[in-house]
């Protein structure tokens, strides 16, 4: 018999005073890192300067003994891909040896025979696998209870940071932090909407992955643990209580993620749409690529999301765009041709410049009159996306210069612009400010998409909650459970017809900036060359409406 109690297993490693050259630590973790030699760089396809792997462990002696291992494989002129399949040999120890000894657990540590028979099959790379996830779970805990000793007997101040400090790893959920507060000191487009929507989205990350230690994180754990299960999460979630012990919607008591899954597959309730999807998974890609760039991780692990993000999102356009059919019934009403949303000028223009620019809702209602402006080299009209005071853009890559299509001049948007001015107004929209956390575009949005109407509290003291119809709904949009016909689909609809009329697609991406610009191109955005490209993309859009049936402005 191997095992007779969970407390039996132990390496006991030896080691030197001294840490070797090829060692360093950051941030807790080990690393092996060394030149390789000039007689090996054939063996590295060629390739000279630094090889630099993770041990993955804050263990001194773990490390080392990792260490050793592929300082010996570099001085044998093995590859760079031998260290790599070493280093993935160490990864499948710690996985298997943390699965046996959870599966180990759930057995009476009393029951000698059903130990036995657990561990009848076992290979010696199964019992390794065991041994070395103990050993480093033992020196976490001894690490762990080390840092809680030093906060409560502070040493006296050195300039020298103590080295038991140093070799704390982190969890997941106080790197998340750290995150939070770089970014809201460096972005400049960092609101409180947009904090609180990254925090919500990655909390939810680490609580699927049971908060590991950073040092713990591997790819498979991202795509079996997130990945795999972000598409069967039902909507509204936090607002549901079946989804909560006790139903008390407190984050607190929701229940486990794979419980959760299990209540919306047999009740049949409805899962998360694409848009919700892919704003998940880029918002926890960001958190995973800032892990890679300030080393936690050897390699940015959200590269392994990158497929799902791409499916989601070519979903989510292909269902939440306006059809021909759709556009009629927006724009060849009543409303438009009688002129009755003049009353309410952002009614009457938003949509129309939504459709004809591809920009987003807020991107258009925060618009000042001298953002829109004639550029005298390209004899053009154009509206100028860009931050600025209170208004905002989504990244630094949404500034961008859009031409005026001919329908919107044709239909007295410039005529609109100079009696503002005259009135000495300098916004585009007077009646629209932004909203507490910063955003704009909120009463456009609940005049066009509808809202939830609270009224009075019924016997239970709750709310009564009613939704209230938007322009969309009363000029007879019809959607699928799985699509999500709003404002932003105006920006999903001039894509896609640039698509299906063989549009250059950097440019179309540049106009609805929805692009990653090299670093020029981001400089140079309104330069005359690119604003060109633009207005011959601008002069090709053609959709199926009658625009002689909208009032025109006078």
């Amino acid at each position: 018999m191997i095992v007779q109690t969970m407390q039996c297993y132990s390496m006991g490693y030896t080691m030197t005073d001294g840490s070797p050259a090829y060692l360093m630590t950051r941030n807790g973790i080990y690393y092996f890192q060394t030149r390789i030699p000039s007689d090996s760089v054939h063996n590295n396809g060629g390739k000279q300067g630094l090889i630099r792997r993770s041990t993955r462990t804050g263990n001194r002696r773990e490390a080392l003994k990792i260490a050793r291992i592929w300082w010996v494989e570099i001085m044998s002129d093995n590859t760079n891909e031998e260290i790599e399949a070493s280093a993935e040999r160490f990864e499948k120890l710690y996985s298997l040896g943390k699965h046996h000894f959870h599966e180990l657990g759930k057995i009476d540590q009393d029951d000698l025979q059903a130990i036995d028979e657990f561990q009848e099959d076992w290979t010696e790379f199964d019992k390794k696998a065991i041994n070395y996830y103990q050993d480093r779970k033992a020196l976490r805990e001894k690490q762990e209870k080390q840092a809680a000793h030093q906060q409560l007997n502070p040493a006296p101040h050195t300039s020298a940071v103590p080295q038991s400090a140093k070799e704390v790893p982190e969890k997941l959920s106080t790197l998340l932090d750290k995150y939070m507060k770089v970014n809201a000191k460096k972005s400049k487009t960092w609101t409180k909407k947009t904090a609180k929507t990254f925090k919500a989205h990655i909390t939810l990350f680490i609580q699927m992955l049971g908060d590991p230690y950073v040092h713990d994180l591997t790819e498979p754990m991202v795509r079996d643990k997130f990945g795999d299960l972000i598409c069967d999460l039902p909507i509204r979630m936090n607002l549901t209580k079946k989804y909560f012990n006790g139903g008390i919607c407190k984050l607190e008591n929701r229940k486990p993620i794979d419980k959760i899954i299990t209540i919306t597959n047999k009740d049949g309730d409805k899962t998360l749409d694409p848009k919700t999807i892919v704003d998940y998974v880029n918002v926890v890609r960001g958190f995973l690529t800032w892990l890679s760039k300030k080393a936690y991780t050897d390699h940015n692990m959200g590269n392994v999301l990158e497929e799902l993000s791409e499916l989601a999102k070519n979903q989510e356009e292909k269902e939440n765009r306006f059809p021909a059919e759709d556009l009629k019934k927006l724009f060849e009403t009543d409303d438009y041709r009688d002129g009755l949303l003049m009353e309410y000028p952002e009614r009457h223009w938003a949509p129309l410049i939504g459709l004809f620019t591809g920009a987003r809702e807020g991107e258009i209602c925060q618009l000042n009159l001298d953002d829109v402006n004639y550029d005298n080299e390209c004899k053009t009209w154009v509206i100028e996306f860009k931050p600025g005071g209170d208004k905002r853009l989504k990244n630094k890559y949404s500034a961008r210069v859009t031409p005026v299509h001919d329908s919107l001049i044709d239909l007295g948007l410039l005529v609109y612009v100079n009696q503002l001015k005259e009135a000495g107004e300098t916004r585009l929209f007077p009646r629209e400010i932004p909203a507490s956390d910063g955003s704009w575009g909120r009463k456009v949005s609940r005049w066009f998409n509808g809202e939830l109407v609270y009224g009075k509290k019924d016997k239970g003291g709750k709310k009564t909650r009613k939704y209230k119809d938007g322009y969309k709904d009363k000029c007879g949009i019809i959607q699928a459970d799985n699509e999500r016909k709003n404002f932003h689909s105006f920006r999903h609809t001039l894509i896609n017809h640039g698509h299906q009329n063989d549009f250059d697609d950097k440019v179309l991406r540049e106009i609805t900036g929805h692009t990653t610009h090299r670093k020029d191109d981001h400089e140079n955005y309104k330069s005359s060359y690119i604003l060109a490209k633009r207005k011959d993309v601008i002069a090709r859009i053609n959709f199926d409406i009658d625009i002689n049936a909208i009032k025109k402005w006078l």
